[in-house]
C-alpha cells in the first residue's frame, strides 16, 4: 500500500472546537470523580501528559484508549466522537455530569419543564 492510500484511509483531524469541547467534558469528569491526571493516565493505559494534552484540547483520545477512558469517567464512549454529545466548555460538561447523577424522576421532571419553557 502507498502512502498516499494510507493517508487517505485516515479519519480527518478533529477541528479544534471539537477538541476544546471533549477536553472540557474530560476534565469536568476527571474532576467530579476526584481523579488526577496521574490516576487517569495509568487507569486508561496512557500518560497523564497525554490526558492533560486531551483536557486541553491539544489532542485527541488515542482511538485504542476511548473505551477505557469512558468507563473511568463515566463518559459514552461516543461522547469522543460526536461534538453534539460533547459539552461546549467546563461548566457545561459539569452541569450534564451532575445532571446524570440525578434519580430519574428529577431527571424527567427537570427535562419536562425545559421542554415546556421552549414551546410559545
Amino acid at each position: 500500500m502507498s502512502a498516499t492510500a494510507a493517508t487517505s484511509r485516515r479519519k480527518p483531524a478533529d477541528p479544534p472546537e471539537h477538541r476544546r469541547a471533549v477536553g472540557a467534558m474530560v476534565r469536568a469528569a476527571r474532576l467530579d470523580r476526584g481523579l488526577s491526571l496521574g490516576a487517569v493516565g495509568d487507569r486508561v493505559g496512557t500518560s497523564p501528559v497525554m490526558i492533560h494534552h486531551v483536557e486541553s484540547g491539544r489532542s485527541r483520545m488515542p482511538r485504542a484508549r476511548i473505551a477505557a477512558a469512558a468507563e473511568v469517567l463515566g463518559l459514552a464512549p461516543e461522547a469522543f466522537d460526536r461534538p453534539s454529545l460533547a459539552a461546549q466548555d467546563a461548566l457545561e460538561a459539569a452541569m450534564l455530569i451532575g445532571f446524570r447523577h440525578l434519580p430519574e424522576s428529577e431527571r424527567l421532571a427537570l427535562l419536562q419543564m425545559v421542554t415546556l419553557e421552549g414551546r410559545p
